[in-house]
């Protein structure tokens, strides 16, 4: 949305046409549009207590922090400016005590001035245009970013952040798994919705739990044996065709390989800790391998199999079938169902 704000008026008086000469020249000084059109809106900060600790102010339609007054808030911790019209970064070096910087949905392209803010231990800058990872060096007490949907292609800049225990770079144009190995303390690593084609360089994140890289163009579960501490992988709508490289992820608890192209359930019967299994439209069709792979899993409570030929060939004895293969689990596909003593049902076959 435009701003409001008016242009003021210049009247110039226009030279008679037939005689253009006679008329003398109206210099118009240049102006910086950005500068000489921006409104002031930093009155909205005059609602808050000079002790505040927390400032929101979304969808107020504010473009430009230029003059805005923090330093008037010392014990000021967390600030957020989510979904208005600002396209810089800017005027945030007086706050010192600052530990949340949320950003999101803006005009930004470019991160840019945040090198005087020793505290930020949280940056969101989702839903911009930023297309680069730049001047975060400093910012050594962050310990989680937020830089989702934006236009960035590699992940870079980002070494000396040794405390980041979350970092989210889902739906940008990033190709490559790279530079990350020197975030040792990492937890949550979200990637989804890029173009990444092959899961690799992970190996010094041990302490890694929650690894998400769905939408991407991955066709290999592979170099994952390093994770022994993750406990939910999400790698959906890819083109995987064999569930593999999971023998030392003992901790999985959440395995999400929906949209997939796999045909054979494999490989699964030693995640002891299972508590969920989503794998529907994928090309599963054999309740066989269903009870053998799953059965034993005693956490095992949700799967999904829906779209799958499991379902297909069977529709009105798809559920049922799943019941008695896997008497332990308390929900199918999107319905939770009442669990069944297994001596009701007679035993699965495929």
């Amino acid at each position: 949305m435009n701003s409001e704000h008016p242009d003021k008026e210049q009247k110039i008086t226009e030279p008679k046409p037939e005689d253009p000469a006679t008329s003398p020249e109206v210099e118009v000084p240049e102006q910086d549009s950005k500068e000489t059109t921006e409104p002031d809106d930093s009155f909205l900060l005059d609602s808050f207590d000079a002790d505040e600790t927390d400032i929101s102010l979304t969808h107020s339609r504010i473009s430009s922090l230029r003059n805005f007054d923090f330093k008037k808030f010392p014990n000021l911790e967390t600030l957020s400016f989510r979904q208005n019209l600002i396209f810089k970064i800017q005027n945030l070096d007086s706050i010192p005590t600052l530990k949340e910087l949320d950003l999101y949905d803006n005009r930004l392209t470019k991160i840019e001035n945040l090198t005087d803010l020793p505290s930020l231990e949280s940056l969101d800058l989702s839903f911009n245009n930023i297309k680069k990872i730049e001047n975060v060096e400093t910012l050594v007490s962050l310990n989680s970013i937020y830089f989702i949907s934006n236009k960035i292609r590699q992940i870079v800049n980002l070494e000396s952040l040794i405390n980041l225990t979350v970092l989210e770079l889902g739906d940008n144009k990033i190709s490559k798994i790279d530079n990350i190995d020197k975030l040792v303390n990492l937890k949550e690593l979200y990637l989804g919705k890029n173009r990444i084609k092959k899961i690799e360089n992970l190996d010094k994140l041990s302490d890694l739990k929650i690894l998400a890289i769905q939408s991407n163009y991955i066709t290999k579960l592979e170099n994952l044996e390093k994770l022994e501490n993750l406990e939910e992988l999400y790698i959906s709508h890819n083109g995987i065709q064999t569930i593999e490289g999971l023998d030392k992820n003992k901790n999985l608890r959440v395995l999400d390989i929906t949209k997939n192209r796999v045909s054979k359930l494999e490989n699964l019967s030693h995640l002891s800790n299972l508590e969920e299994f989503w794998a529907s439209s994928n090309l599963f069709s054999s309740y066989a391998e269903v009870e053998a792979q799953l059965s034993k899993l005693e956490n095992l409570e949700t799967v999904y199999f829906e779209d799958s030929p499991l379902q297909h060939h069977n529709p009105t004895q798809y559920r049922l079938k799943i019941k008695l293969a896997l008497p332990q689990i308390k929900q199918i596909d999107a319905s939770t169902h009442k669990v069944f003593s297994p001596q009701t049902f007679p035993t699965a076959s495929s």
